[in-house]
């Protein structure tokens, strides 16, 4: 597995994982490799974050998920939350 191959895995993951949640803004943030795993912190908003001026979204409001992929066979072991930048 790639870096590109991992980031397209968290991604996948967090929209599936998240969909009930009305999740909206998803991107990647980070990706790291440690060991036999792959680090990738997807950022994106909840639903409830949503304004009357949906292209303004509250950064304070934003949630940041690292998912933790097993190198060797691509599997999600944990996705974990992280505190946003400066928090």
């Amino acid at each position: 597995m790639d870096a590109k191959e991992a980031a397209k895995a968290a991604k996948d993951y967090v929209m599936d994982v998240f969909a009930y949640d009305g999740i909206y803004h998803v991107a990647l943030e980070e990706i790291e490799y440690e060991g036999t795993r792959w680090k990738v912190t997807v950022g994106f908003y909840p639903g409830w974050a949503r304004t009357a001026l949906p292209l303004i979204p509250n950064p304070k409001q934003r949630w940041y998920k690292v998912v933790n992929i097993e190198d060797s066979n691509g599997e999600v072991l944990s996705v974990t939350h992280r505190n946003p930048p400066g928090d």
